[in-house]
């Protein structure tokens, strides 16, 4: 009788581990979803930030001394 609520016990322990092992992964694969939309929209962004610095060094530096 023992054996058996062991085997039992252990039988539902395993199966909470596995819900929540599967649990976890999804909130993991849904947490790098997010950081790779973010990063993605980072460096889509980045990039006229970037131009836009790069215009106001010639505004402020350049192109003033080409006058």
């Amino acid at each position: 009788m023992i054996d058996r609520t062991r085997q039992l016990a252990n039988i539902i322990i395993n199966k909470v581990a596995s819900t929540s092992e599967k649990f976890n992964r999804k909130i993991c694969q849904q947490y790098d979803a997010i950081v790779t939309k973010i990063t993605s929209i980072a460096e889509l962004t980045f990039a006229p930030v970037k131009l836009q610095d790069y215009v106001d060094v010639l505004r402020s530096g350049t192109v003033v001394q080409l006058k």
